[in-house]
């Protein structure tokens, strides 16, 4: 009976060892380009890049989740009250923002990296990773519907963001991903009409 017992339990346990190992592998096909490359790129013209981890007060936390519309676990995967900010300087002032934010497509991670310009508008949002099948993935063409978009004419799912066909979970989680960015770049960098390094 023990036999048995220990051939069970080490079959489960390699069979979970190599079902996790398809999953990671599977799971990294569909990352397109990692943190490091895209920020390399967004600050290639910078003379200084400053990185800036920015966690949220309860208040905050509370403020942003009612102008959301939803909790910020339910948008966002792992730690919810935090953002990192890659700020890049020219000549000594701020000229452009990124973060990079994981959020939750439908049961699975997309990372965004969102691109704010120093008056805190939407300059561009780049699909990083995408780990929902391929259908539900944003398009160049949805993903540049943020363009322009800034705190005060936030990105609002099927207000002046269109739904992804086949897709409305993923585009309301993206849309909530960059209205998220937006409103911690102007509660915490200042970023709206002017900005304060």
């Amino acid at each position: 009976m023990c036999k048995f017992l220990c051939f069970a339990l080490a079959s489960l346990v390699a069979g979970a060892a190599s079902a996790n190992v398809y999953r990671t592998s599977a799971a990294s096909a569909n990352v397109y380009r990692t943190d490091a490359e895209a920020l390399k790129e967004t600050f290639r013209d910078a003379e200084a890049v400053e990185e800036r981890k920015l966690v949220l007060s309860r208040e905050e936390r509370t403020a942003i989740e009612k102008t959301l519309g939803s909790k910020l676990s339910d948008v966002v995967m792992g730690a919810a009250d935090s953002l990192t900010f890659h700020v890049g300087m020219r000549g000594g002032n701020i000229y452009r923002l990124a973060s990079a934010i994981t959020a939750l497509a439908r049961s699975e991670p997309m990372r965004l990296l969102v691109v704010l310009s120093a008056e805190g508008a939407v300059e561009s949002v780049e699909i990083l990773a995408f780990h929902e099948p391929p259908q539900y993935k944003p398009s160049k063409k949805f993903l540049a519907q943020f363009q322009g978009a800034s705190s005060e004419n936030p990105p609002e799912h099927r207000r002046n963001v269109r739904n992804i066909t086949g897709a409305t979970i993923t585009s309301r989680q993206a849309s909530h991903a960059v209205h998220l960015v937006l409103l911690v770049a102007r509660a915490r960098l200042k970023v709206a009409s002017h900005v304060v390094p």
